[in-house]
């Protein structure tokens, strides 16, 4: 009997054993999956771009943001640490100084890019917020797991706040640690009006959180929405003439100075000045040095070369950089040779871009002759991109050095928004037409070629069908980034510009709608939200109206269209009720697409298409009874 209780002893253990392995290993892949999930929306430019912030800060400044960031921990009811600057005054560096100072709390942390439009939107944050907890931080892991499975593309914000953070954070698990999400340049989020933005997400949803778990770190200009937003709420705010801030400048300055030639009076004399023509700007100071360093390779610098350097800051050094760049004295003159000259295109199309592109797209939406004749084009800009151009790298992204040089180029303060052309400096760009030169390029050249194949044979990641779409045109294969690019944003180019006609084209056009299933099936919520925002600003009624009926059909269509076929979109289109623009526009091209539609879909008999045989099979344009009706077998 003892010999059989052991034996039922040691199987009940050993089963018990395995149970316990498979459930490990269950959820394992549980959470393999949510960090696969949750990557999607962290991209590996944050952590560079951490790094490269956390290269510039120079030891023994910023002391007093330290100070009070360690106080702001200190007090466990405060939720909020908000640092308020200008343009140039270095508010990333000292973020991403506290993020490494304070890296037991600061657990993850996102910064907002101004030439990369996706790190502004409001679920990319949260996401990329949560796959870093979800790495750092077990128990969180663990609770993350339990919701992955319900992740929707179509989630609002709110919503994944609450299942990433509410939920998480509201656990007993949370309990004693004080977690600090830091999120970097809320200026230059998107939608920042819209409830759906981040900064309005926080605001509304961080109080949901039992005090002294979470709380958030921001960096922002003093823009009037997020003042608005964080009413109540004290920012720490440096100020270009603030004593702090210039005794910080002026060990930044000094330090620099160390690196040439020059005795101890000279340097001294060149700090105070370079002090007084920086006004308070830490960026001023870092273009000027890349400047004095290449002078200082072949010439020795003498004082002169300090005094002969811009004056007026940012706003001074931009200016004067362009002035050198077309040479004379004569506004006139400025205004006349920047109107014709190549670089202008491209400054458009750098300042009106939703991402960082390559030197070779670049080229294409200029109309350079060569990779090298663009880069011929951008050499002048020098330091104010973030590295110069080279012809045998067409892969090089090219990006505006900083998110000053777009706003001064573009200058869209509410004090000159409206105000006479004349008062604009001789290189100002018009935004919106920067963004017609983009969505008049995308649409009338570079899309056409891969509209005209649709509809294609194959579900989404068919391998026939996408290298049909990619090389069936004769373009070549590299050419694949810049169509998603063409894609995804040539609704928004168009909706931001105004043009009715790039606008009616694009978002009315039933192959715009297969071409983005198959190009980019995980932004299907980007076009919905740029259709919703084209027929905001519409100024024309019938085509505001037009654009509404789409945006009735393309809601409930384009997400089950991701999982049935990509054709579904045209029977769907014709689905709708008559007079209605979708409706009409499968009606008037069922000659070009239905004989490409698969006999799955002509003839189903399920709900969706109950009454569609008989639709795809009528007969119109002949005026008395019709006795015969041939059929050709090839269609």
């Amino acid at each position: 009997m003892k010999l059989k209780s052991a034996i039922r002893k040691e199987r009940q253990r050993r089963a018990k054993a395995a149970r316990e392995r498979d459930e490990r290993k269950l959820n394992a892949a549980k959470e393999e999956r949510l960090l696969d999930t949750l990557k999607q929306s962290f991209r590996n430019a944050q952590t560079r771009e951490l790094k490269r912030q956390q290269g510039f800060f120079l030891e023994d400044t910023r002391g007093f943001v330290d100070e009070k960031f360690r106080a702001w921990l200190d007090d466990a009811k405060s939720r909020v640490f908000w640092l308020c600057a200008g343009p140039g005054m270095g508010k990333s560096v000292a973020m991403a100084h506290l993020c490494k100072q304070f890296k037991e709390h600061v657990l993850a942390v996102h910064f907002c890019q101004h030439n990369i439009v996706e790190t502004g939107r409001t679920k990319r944050i949260l996401l990329s917020l949560a796959y870093q907890l979800a790495q750092k931080l077990t128990w969180y892991r663990a609770k993350a797991c339990e919701i992955a499975a319900e992740i929707k593309s179509d989630d609002s914000a709110d919503l994944t706040w609450e299942m990433f953070f509410r939920e998480p954070f509201g656990a007993e698990e949370a309990k004693g640690q004080k977690v600090v999400l830091m999120i970097d340049a809320l200026d230059e989020t998107v939608d920042r009006e819209e409830a759906s933005s981040i900064v309005n997400v926080l605001i509304r949803n961080l109080k949901t959180i039992p005090d002294g778990r979470l709380s958030i770190a921001v960096s922002s200009r003093p823009e009037v929405d997020i003042l608005k937003a964080f009413n109540g709420y004290e920012p720490l705010k440096i100020e270009c003439e603030e004593k702090s801030n210039k005794e910080d400048l002026g060990k930044f300055i000094k330090a620099r100075l160390k690196a040439y030639d020059m005795d101890e009076k000279c340097q001294n004399e060149a700090a105070r000045i370079l002090q007084e023509k920086a006004a308070g700007m830490f960026l001023y100071a870092k273009y000027v040095f890349e400047q004095l360093d290449a002078k200082a390779k072949d010439e020795q610098l003498a004082l002169g070369d300090i005094k002969g350097l811009p004056d007026g800051g940012l706003d001074g050094y931009y200016e004067a950089t362009f002035r050198r760049i077309f040479g004379g004295k004569e506004q006139a003159h400025f205004r006349s040779k920047f109107e014709g000259h190549p670089l202008k295109r491209a400054l458009q199309v750098l300042v009106a871009v939703q991402r960082d592109l390559t030197l070779w797209e670049l080229s294409k939406i200029v109309e350079a002759k060569d990779v090298e004749d663009a880069v011929e084009t951008l050499r002048p800009l020098g330091g104010l991109l973030k590295t110069p151009p080279r012809a045998n790298e067409q892969n090089d992204l090219v990006q505006l050095n900083h998110k000053s040089v777009r706003d001064w180029l573009v200058d869209e303060t509410e004090e000159k928004r409206n105000t006479n052309t004349d008062e604009w400096h001789d290189f100002h760009l018009d935004i919106k037409r920067a963004h017609t030169a983009v969505a008049t390029f995308l649409w009338t050249k570079w899309l056409p070629p891969y509209l005209n194949m649709l509809p294609l044979g194959g579900k989404l990641g068919d391998t026939a069908a996408n290298t049909k779409l990619y090389e069936g045109n004769g373009l070549k294969t590299g050419a694949q980034t810049l169509l998603a690019y063409a894609v995804r944003y040539c609704g928004a180019h168009a909706a931001a510009s105004g043009d009715s006609r790039v606008v009616e084209g694009y978002f009315t056009s039933l192959p715009v709608y297969e071409l983005f299933l198959r190009v980019c099936p995980n932004a299907i919520g980007d076009l919905i939200a740029q259709l919703g925002d084209a027929a905001r600003r519409s100024g024309e009624d019938q085509l505001a109206a037009k654009l509404e009926h789409w945006m009735r059909w393309a809601q409930p269509v384009l997400l089950p269209s991701l999982k049935q076929d990509p054709r579904c979109v045209y029977p769907y289109a014709l689905q709708m009720p008559e007079g209605m623009d979708p409706h009409n526009k499968a009606e008037q091209t069922k000659c070009a697409w239905v004989h490409r539609i698969p006999e799955s879909i002509r003839v189903t008999r399920t709900d969706a298409f109950r009454a569609l045989s008989q639709q795809l099979l009528e007969l119109k344009g002949h005026s008395d009874w019709v006795n015969s009706v041939g059929f050709s077998r090839d269609g």
